[in-house]
């Protein structure tokens, strides 16, 4: 951003794994990084060893509902952050088991389960998994997995963050425990949204980041 396209000072939006990419970078360079906007992420709860004290109604809440969620549904990171290469060979070996793989987390993951052709077309579903196919990625994205929980916990940025929480997503994670996290200066929900708010409610989420660059001049 700075060496190669010249800009001193910018934000950084991420979402799932781009948030931990911009927490990273709010916290390397707070120096050109202006603010960091994140939101969309399954972030779990701690072990009861590592939870604080003093937590609210609302993070009660969230702990169970976020260790209900990976009772449930969890299967698919347990596997990758452990066995990764198993399931590359075989989803790299059949394009329909790698479109059934992934196509099953849009639907289970988006805002309206139920109807996945009201966010996602058949073409869009299909182009991501050409890129992985295409591109013989499937098995690095696994060991993403993998990596993430052999490196440790998230940085705290250095550089104001703004939390875009979508309405839908499986679970909140409560305005309190962000703020333990992070130095949040902004919190705000986005309706109509789940794990995909680029996808689902792209206007209000821009309008959001906008108006999150406004309160940084």
């Amino acid at each position: 951003m700075t060496r190669h396209l010249g800009h001193a000072r910018y934000l950084v939006r991420g979402t799932d794994y781009g948030l931990a990419v911009a927490l990273h970078l709010g916290a390397t360079f707070p120096r050109h990084v202006a603010g960091v906007h994140i939101g969309g992420i399954h972030l779990a709860a701690p072990a009861d060893a590592d939870l604080p004290a003093d937590l609210t109604d609302d993070e009660r809440a969230f702990v169970a509902a976020s260790r209900r969620w990976h009772d449930t549904e969890g299967a698919y990171d347990e596997l990758h952050a452990t066995k990764p290469e198993t399931l590359a060979y075989a989803l790299s070996d059949s394009p329909v088991g790698l479109l059934a793989w992934i196509v099953e987390k849009y639907r289970a993951w988006c805002a309206t389960p139920d109807r996945l052709f009201d966010t996602f077309s058949p073409d869009d579903l299909l182009s991501i998994a050409t890129v992985y196919w295409a591109t013989g990625t499937v098995a690095s994205s696994l060991r993403l997995y993998r990596e993430d929980r052999l490196g440790g916990t998230w940085p705290r940025s250095v550089a104001p963050v703004a939390v875009s929480q979508p309405a839908h997503e499986e679970y909140t994670v409560p305005e309190s425990w962000w703020r333990r996290l992070q130095p949040v200066s902004r919190h705000r929900t986005v309706p109509g949204a789940a794990h995909f708010p680029e996808w689902e409610a792209p206007t209000l989420l821009a309008a959001d980041l906008a108006e999150f660059a406004r309160t940084l001049r």
